[in-house]
């Protein structure tokens, strides 16, 4: 179940070519109204509702985006953040309907696969219709999507529309939910303010500003989207014993005990910057449980702080590790390139250890790889 006792909000684009009726489906379904009057749209126009889907409470932010190549540039930066999409075309439009899957291209381009629904627009019209039903519903079958046909002038099936696309994102954000309820929670952003990062089933520490002086606030919500779930402490095993576990882990502040005697079958040690690279040397090291709604995917891309073409950017910094001569194994994990530390945690416990890492010249080809220059890295989610 959904503990967030506030509202769900969805940001939904409707793109399309022009004169499809875009602008016409949204202001119907806000404001209950209809005009005849084609006003081209200029870059993009906002209107938003409040519904309530299966006793949850959502708010849907609708982005009306221009169909003219000349608005481009300026509507696809609208499309990023956005979760759910509707892909219009008009019944006497037929360029409009050979354009679906360049706008599907173009959606998915800037933020990756969201729910879509395929709508075929002005059906009150269909006397002189220049796309045959087969055709709309064989387009709507190869591309996977849900097809409604719509009436703006008489109301038809708009409301469906919106209500299905949002059915089909509170069922997706409750499925990640269920399964966060039951997978251990894994190392995601800092513990401090902090830009947000998407949990995953791969581990990553992210540590962001600070300084011995600086205040900080402990914040729930970020401002993309990103709900921070509990900071906590990174923790792993004795960089000296061979027995122990190589990743990183992310601990809770608050654990529950239920024996007193674990007969020391392995050890749990809290992790340190071992290296002044980050500037911060022999602090402990912080971290924190995001869950980011709407991203379902995580990926840590080694020598690179650039995301890859369709995702997200959550943050780049630096590779990091435990020592390469230490006998303990380790793993590489991405430390933000202006990494936290817990006050008071200066005290060079030496137990878990976290290092830079550099390129070494050999087997790792140079050029391009220049030998003892530390790897950068990024963490991009889509």
């Amino acid at each position: 179940m959904r503990e967030e006792e506030f509202e769900t909000a969805i940001k939904v684009v409707v793109v399309g070519n022009g004169a499809v009726g875009k602008s016409s489906m949204i202001q119907r379904y806000c404001k209950g109204i209809f005009t005849k009057d084609y006003k081209k749209t200029i870059g993009v126009d906002f209107l938003e509702r409040q519904i309530e889907v299966n006793t949850e409470d959502v708010r849907l932010m609708l982005w009306d985006t221009a169909g003219q190549e000349e608005f481009d540039a300026i509507t696809k930066a609208y499309y990023r953040g956005a979760q759910a999409c509707v892909l219009a075309f008009s019944t006497v439009d037929r360029e409009s309907f050979e354009a679906v899957e360049s706008w599907k291209k173009k959606v998915e381009d800037e933020v990756g696969e969201i729910g879509m629904v395929i709508v075929q627009n002005k059906i009150d019209l269909i006397d002189d219709a220049v796309v045959e039903p087969e055709e709309a519903e064989n387009l709507a079958k190869r591309l996977r999507l849900r097809f409604y046909r719509t009436s703006v002038k008489d109301n038809l099936n708009v409301e469906e529309v919106f209500r299905y696309l949002s059915e089909k994102y509170l069922e997706q954000i409750n499925e990640v939910e269920e399964e966060e309820e039951y997978l251990p929670k894994t190392i995601g952003t800092s513990l401090m303010d902090s830009e947000p990062i998407n949990n995953s089933k791969d581990n990553h520490v992210k540590e962001k500003n600070g300084t011995k002086n600086n205040k900080h606030k402990y914040r729930n919500h970020h401002d993309d989207g990103a709900i921070k779930l509990e900071p906590r402490y990174t923790g792993g095993g004795m960089y000296t014993q061979p027995g122990s576990a190589a990743e990183y882990v992310c601990l809770p502040q608050n654990p529950d005990f239920e024996k007193t005697n674990g007969y020391d079958n392995g050890r749990m040690y809290g992790a340190e910057y071992q290296s002044n690279f980050f500037g911060i040397e022999d602090e402990d090291v912080p971290c924190a449980v995001c869950r980011k709604v709407g991203s379902t995917s995580i990926l840590m891309v080694p020598g690179k702080n650039k995301c890859l073409n369709g995702w997200n950017m959550e943050y780049h910094g630096y590779l990091g590790s435990g020592g390469h001569s230490h006998t303990a194994a380790s793993s590489y994990i991405c430390v933000d390139s202006h990494p936290e530390y817990l006050n008071g945690g200066i005290r060079n416990d030496n137990g878990k250890l976290l290092y830079s890492v550099s390129a070494k010249c050999g087997a790792l080809q140079c050029p391009p790889y220049i030998d003892n220059y530390p790897l950068t890295c990024a963490v991009c989610s889509k």
